[in-house]
């Protein structure tokens, strides 16, 4: 399977990704495209981050520091609209080769050997799926002029705060993030050897702990405040 069938691939039969990244452990094409459409999406979009940022952490700012110049702080510039747009390219890097290393290690502690090329490749493919709901939120952003897009189980409620645990934990179940754990588990079992029940309950159990560490963090704001 060529490199670029695989990019296709991936969304429909993501053991035959597997196969092929035993084979080639390629991950430079799915890496570069995840790289791309972070920077992209987040530069397209980032007036309406910093609205949301400013509606959620403003009056946290001003209780704890009244002379603060909320207009400065989230000031929309070029420059900043660009470091965001790279750092949240090097963020995802940074997640995809972490989220590797992690599946290599339970591999190793589950009894299996996973060669993290390999892991690291098929963990840059699934992304692709995930950077598709990306370029899909971004017209749907700017037509409504907000960032509350939702693609998740928070749709079905819409009056929860975009950032509040609730919201959190719903948005957890989006179309893209799920068909991308889905994908995970069929390749981690190709490529550890592992049983798709035994992968998938590793591959799960790891999204579930990064599901409670994303709606702690949603709690820090109220903390702060309340501090």
């Amino acid at each position: 399977m060529s490199r670029l069938t695989n990019l296709g691939q991936i969304f429909a039969s993501p053991t035959s990704v597997g196969r092929s990244v035993i084979e080639d452990p390629h991950w430079v094409i799915p890496l570069v495209i995840v790289l791309a459409v972070a920077f992209i999406a987040t530069a397209a979009t980032y007036e309406y981050q910093v609205e949301f940022q400013r509606e959620f952490m403003g009056e946290i700012i001003r209780e704890r520091n009244p002379d603060a110049d909320i207009d400065s702080m989230f000031e929309v510039t070029t420059a900043k609209q660009v470091r965001t747009g790279l750092g949240a390219a090097l963020f995802g890097g940074v997640m995809i080769l972490i989220f590797a290393a992690v599946l290599k290690g339970a591999a190793a502690v589950a009894g299996g050997q996973v060669g993290f090329r390999r892991m690291f490749a098929f963990v840059s493919y699934s992304a692709v799926i995930s950077a598709l709901g990306s370029l899909i939120k971004i017209p749907l952003v700017l037509a409504k002029g907000s960032i509350d897009v939702r693609t998740s189980l928070a749709a079905f409620a819409p009056s929860l705060d975009l950032g509040s645990p609730p919201a959190v934990l719903l948005s957890s179940f989006d179309i893209f993030s799920i068909w991308q754990v889905v994908a995970l588990c069929f390749g981690f079992s190709v490529l550890s050897g592992f049983s798709i029940k035994k992968s998938s309950g590793i591959v799960v159990g790891l999204w579930v702990v990064l599901v409670v560490i994303q709606i702690g963090l949603s709690l820090l704001p109220g903390l702060l405040g309340g501090s």
